[in-house]
């Protein structure tokens, strides 16, 4: 089975109530928080977040590209953030990372550019509830699906235990699906895709049904 992810940080900034209102029959939404310092962007900070959390009724989960993942953590609790994953390349002791996050009641996960090598994963098996694999270089520029994503994703399946899942993110269209679910993937991020649809919501669900 794959789900999708609709990624909030592809929303219009000023008008996220009504995405909110969009969404909440998936019961599901992704945030990416970008501290302008591991990537170049900035998205949401803990106010948004918190602000989010007020309003969307469903479950939160949160995708940490910043400098230091391990500071987010108690608040992101505190907010009902139900899974968040961080870096490897930001944590000088992912493990650290990952029990902690568990410790808090948050599934817990580890994320991984394309210039991280799969094999990276195997030190942290034991802790990890999730990997999310990028299939873009979150650079700014044109953050465009890299096909050798496919490869790789089915390498990190191939690496991992039948438990934990692997999830993806960066610039997924409708035309992946097929081919991610094949490799193993069972939640895909999906923002720019979406969005420029008229009813995201009723393309969400259209793909889900296509591709299940």
């Amino acid at each position: 089975m794959l789900h999708i992810l609709p990624s909030a940080a592809s929303a219009d900034p000023l008008d996220l109530r009504s995405v909110l209102r969009t969404f909440q029959g998936t019961g599901r939404l992704h945030l990416d928080i970008e501290d302008g310092n591991f990537i170049d962007n900035i998205t949401f900070g803990l106010k948004t977040v918190s602000a989010i959390a007020r309003e969307f009724p469903g479950t939160l989960d949160v995708h940490l590209m910043v400098r230091e993942p391990e500071t987010w953590l108690e608040p992101l609790a505190r907010l009902r953030v139900r899974a968040v994953c961080a870096h490897i390349e930001a944590l000088a002791y992912p493990a650290r990372f990952l029990r902690r996050a568990q410790r808090l009641g948050m599934r817990a996960g580890l994320a991984f550019n394309l210039k991280v090598r799969p094999e990276e994963v195997l030190s942290y098996t034991g802790f990890l509830d999730y990997v999310l694999v990028m299939t873009s270089e979150p650079d700014g520029e044109t953050q465009d699906f890299f096909p050798c994503a496919f490869s790789r994703i089915s390498a990190f399946r191939a690496l991992l235990p039948d438990r934990i899942p692997v999830w993806c993110d960066g610039g997924v269209r409708p035309e992946h699906l097929s081919r991610l679910k094949q490799c193993g993937v069972e939640n895909a991020v999906m923002g720019r895709a979406l969005f420029s649809a008229d009813d995201p919501a009723a393309l969400l669900a259209a793909l889900e049904r296509s591709v299940n």
